[in-house]
């Protein structure tokens, strides 16, 4: 279809709103924006809603999505003004929401407006339940106590499978200084190795590089230096730059205590072993940590 300022005005009939004949003529819309005619083509279709005009138009859907594309500003006006449920009483798909349907039904929503917009009856029941602040949204971040982290903690064996699989939880737990207390059913070693006690409680730098045509894993403790970067590069391989190497920083982390780092390095050099290059001396030392093969999305999960 070729669009013209003569016959343009002939597509926008139909539509009661610029959200809807963008969704539905999205060849029309872009022709009206592209010649600035927009907003002129709309001016004799605003429409003030009022409750009774709501229902006149509620009447030609069948159900809740249908009216909600089909007369977005007229489904918006009903829940603003608290009224979806009463002008929907009549279509299909109505709902008898309970707490605990309602809580089901906001977890496939992202956020608090999503679930408005998408479930406006469940929404209404929640909110005149008082129970939207109980609500946890598909994204919306949960706040531990140290109830549901200890709860969270025995699910793991060791602090580092841990800290992997749930590190919001695990970090909770560092702040608040009941780390040792959440983690004391997991298995510890008899010994605690010199160079894992050499970085415990102090901060350290998990990283990730490119030497040359190498890859390495590596931990350094942050010492004297304001970044992270700063710790690798000027603290750990300042003398390999200095020699000629070309040293790229892939990915790193710092952790506030380096046995995790220390414990995530040393699984991830088991883990890849088969990988590693092992007969190589291209740095001053650490030349054990180099792999022939660059794993960096293997191992993105433990820099997140």
């Amino acid at each position: 279809m070729k669009y013209t300022l003569e016959n343009i005005n002939e597509f926008t009939l139909k539509y009661n709103s610029k959200t809807e004949f963008q969704r539905k003529a999205p060849g029309a819309y872009k022709f009206a924006v592209r010649n600035n005619i927009l907003d002129k083509l709309f001016t004799s279709k605003i429409i003030l809603w009022n409750k009774e005009k709501v229902i006149e138009v509620a009447k030609k859907y069948k159900n809740r999505s249908a009216f909600a594309i089909g007369d977005s500003s007229a489904y918006q006006y009903a829940i603003n003004n608290n009224i979806l449920d009463e002008i929907c009483v009549n279509m299909k798909g109505n709902t008898k929401w309970t707490i605990d349907l309602c809580k089901k039904e906001a977890i496939k929503y992202s956020s608090r407006k999503d679930f408005q917009h998408g479930s406006g009856s469940a929404y209404q029941y929640a909110k005149k339940n008082n129970i939207l602040p109980e609500i946890i949204f598909k994204n919306k971040r949960f706040y531990w106590s140290k109830e549901t982290v200890l709860q969270e903690a025995k699910k793991f064996k060791h602090r580092s499978e841990f800290y992997k699989t749930n590190p919001s939880a695990y970090q909770y737990a560092y702040k608040n200084k009941i780390l040792d207390e959440v983690c004391s059913h997991m298995i510890k070693p008899d010994i605690l190795p010199v160079s894992r006690k050499t970085y415990k409680d102090r901060k350290t730098v998990v990283y990730y590089l490119k030497v040359n045509n190498r890859y390495k894993i590596g931990i350094c403790m942050m010492q004297k230096y304001k970044t992270e970067k700063e710790a690798i590069l000027k603290g750990r391989y300042s003398k390999d730059i200095r020699n000629g190497l070309n040293i790229e920083i892939i990915n790193y982390k710092l952790f506030q205590d380096g046995a995790i780092a220390w414990d995530i390095e040393k699984i991830i050099l088991k883990k890849y072993k088969k990988l590693r290059s092992l007969n190589e001396k291209i740095l001053i030392s650490g030349n054990t940590e180099l792999f022939n093969e660059d794993i960096s999305k293997e191992i993105s999960n433990y820099f997140k």
